[in-house]
């Protein structure tokens, strides 16, 4: 089994994919407000009923078939049982605290329990039931109908919905027989996104830190009013932090820098000749021949003499299209030379002697 997890004084306690199986095994204190159990193996809701205190109950991914020991947990505001294998409602205990309950991706087709939350005296609002086996939506209304503290259902997201949410015009439906009901699927009346869905105050727990939140924004308001070497300032040193932070500031320069620098070398290649362009290649590219290369071209000019080829037939302009090599050419034996092969190249004819 996993270690214990207790964070804030052991008022919060997370046992993640622990490998749990039975909650009698574990030693919980009674002062916990927070409960974590998710992902586990647990089969039934037990040994809870001392956690008098407890606002958040996490029981989400595990194995739990039937809704029973809570009665006793008066204090609980949220819920969560989504991802088991719940068919029913029923043990579903009147508590009047609780504002969040979450069921969602379960086995339920029945709705009877739900009639333990009638009358104004209640603070449920939020309840999720996408994922379920819902099919009948009059009995759907009929269970829900005196719920009035209910403002916000979810019967279809992601993707996962219930059998009744393929037919069509049901919303229409229910925002008729259930007028209290402000969103429905996260959806306003005029089919708008909930602001409530990305809402931070919607994280159980969080007002546990609410006095801390608020203490360090008192700090901060009153450093930013008085001067830096005031003694009412209290400075927070966190060097860790700022350590990161300069670093991702250098990061962001590097980048910034980079980026510049690649749209300074794209405009000048813009405005560049193309590199496929012949003429581009005549203008940019200048051939400076060695004193081998040069011996040779004054013995194949002399040459090309006898034979009555000219170097200045051919087109040496910068804009004249490339010269093509010619075929060989056959060139009759001469005192001193037993076969010469010529070829016409660049207007020069280059020979070969052979003794």
């Amino acid at each position: 089994m996993a270690s214990t997890t207790l964070l804030d004084g052991s008022k919060h306690l997370s046992l993640i994919d622990a490998g749990v199986s039975n909650i009698w095994s574990l030693s919980l204190p009674g002062h916990l407000e927070s409960l974590n159990l998710h992902g586990n193996y647990i089969r039934h809701i037990s040994n809870l009923s001392h956690l008098t205190r407890l606002r958040h109950l996490d029981l989400s991914a595990n194995q739990i078939s039937a809704i029973d020991g809570l009665d006793s947990l008066v204090c609980l505001q949220t819920i969560n049982l989504s991802c088991n294998l719940i068919t029913s409602l029923d043990g579903l205990p009147p508590l009047r605290r609780l504002e969040r309950l979450n069921l969602s991706y379960n086995q339920i087709d029945n709705l009877d329990g739900m009639a333990t939350f009638s009358g104004s005296s209640f603070k449920l609002s939020h309840v999720a039931l996408h994922g379920n086996r819902l099919r009948d939506i009059r009995h759907l209304v009929q269970c829900l109908s005196s719920v009035t503290s209910l403002k916000h259902l979810v019967l279809s997201q992601d993707g996962s919905g219930n059998p009744l949410c393929h037919s069509q015009g049901y919303i229409p439906v229910l925002r008729t027989q259930l007028p209290h009901l402000e969103t429905i699927n996260d959806m306003d009346k005029n089919g708008r996104l909930s602001k409530e869905v990305d809402s931070v105050a919607t994280i159980p727990g969080l007002e546990a830190y609410l006095d801390f939140l608020l203490s360090s924004r008192e700090e901060e308001t009153k450093t930013e009013k008085n001067p830096p070497n005031s003694k009412t300032s209290a400075a927070v040193i966190t060097p860790k932090i700022d350590a990161v932070m300069e670093q991702f500031k250098q990061r962001c320069l590097q980048e910034s820098s980079s980026s510049s620098f690649d749209r300074d070398a794209a405009a000048v290649a813009s405005n560049s000749p193309r590199s496929g362009s012949a003429t581009g290649r005549k203008k940019n590219i200048r051939m400076i021949p060695s004193d081998r290369e040069k011996s040779e071209m004054a013995s194949s000019s002399n040459f090309s003499d006898r034979l009555g080829v000219h170097p200045e037939s051919a087109s040496s302009g910068e804009d004249s299209e490339p010269v093509k090599e010619s075929a060989p050419v056959q060139v009759k034996p001469r005192p001193g030379l037993r076969a010469a092969v010529g070829k016409v190249k660049g207007g020069h004819i280059v020979t070969k002697k052979i003794r």
